[in-house]
């Protein structure tokens, strides 16, 4: 069968009709999309807070070229004699029990190993301080993962063997209650996702640090902590009484994730 030849204006109305179709099928796709998003978006919504933010999307890499394991040491079932130097003779600092007062095995950050001793940050006043315990009376393991809070940014960043996986916009300490600097480390990891507390929400992730202007808070001894219950409007500000504020799900995401003993380094 023949085929009669098409003139160009002829063409011309037919592309122009084709293209016209494609536009109005990608519209119709992207708004199918934007529909979709909208509603994982209201799914995240929790009853107590308003709707999360997602973690910034980072790629998980290969380790760092000169990445160096953190050491934990964990007590093996009794209490830890801390002393200033690798001696039994010298100067003893404090005794930490074997249980945190949350009843989590007691799990210290290492920053240094001798021959049957090890040098540990400690849960105590004033923060930052070091001693040495016995490496019988522990158990030594490592983690890969460490946790840094900038305070001029308003960011927490979780990296895994010295490459960044998560990222989060936090709420810190006011002017009054300033989040302090230092290097910590997860010490009691709180789950209140069954019964959401009103100030720290879904999870906590207690630290070894203290804030440096309370002595007190709410029962407890001032004791820092990563903790959830932070609504968007708080992200990049200052409400805190020194703690780190999270989104709910955010906090619970990065719990999910670090064991006891991950290094916490907060940067001004």
């Amino acid at each position: 069968m023949a085929i009669s030849p098409v003139s160009r204006p002829e063409r011309q109305r037919l592309i122009s009709k084709k293209a016209h179709r494609r536009k109005i099928g990608a519209t119709m796709i992207a708004a199918v999309v934007a529909v979709g998003a909208v509603a994982v978006f209201l799914t995240t919504r929790g009853e107590d807070q308003k709707p999360t933010l997602a973690a910034k999307p980072v790629m998980r890499t290969t380790t760092s070229v000169g990445f160096k394991s953190s050491a934990i040491a964990t007590t093996t079932g009794g209490a830890l004699d801390v002393y200033a130097e690798p001696s039994t003779t010298s100067t003893k600092i404090t005794q930490l029990s074997p249980l945190t007062e949350y009843k989590f095995a007691r799990t210290v950050l290492v920053t240094e190993q001798r021959d049957g001793w090890v040098k540990v940050i400690l849960p105590i006043r004033p923060n930052n301080t070091e001693g040495w315990i016995t490496a019988a009376s522990v158990t030594l393991s490592t983690t890969n993962y460490e946790i840094e809070i900038n305070l001029a940014n308003h960011t927490l960043v979780l990296s895994d063997s010295g490459k960044p996986v998560m990222e989060f916009s936090v709420a810190l300490g006011t002017t009054e209650t300033p989040t302090p600097v230092g290097r910590f480390y997860v010490t009691d990891p709180i789950d209140l996702t069954k019964k959401l507390d009103p100030i720290y929400g879904a999870y906590a992730l207690g630290m070894s640090g203290y804030s440096e202007v309370l002595t007190s808070f709410r029962g407890g001894d001032g004791q820092l902590a990563i903790h959830g219950g932070m609504w968007e409007a708080q992200a990049g500000t200052n409400p805190s009484n020194g703690c780190i504020r999270m989104l709910n799900d955010q906090i619970v995401q990065l719990a999910s994730i670090v064991p006891l003993g991950t290094p916490v380094v907060v940067t001004a």
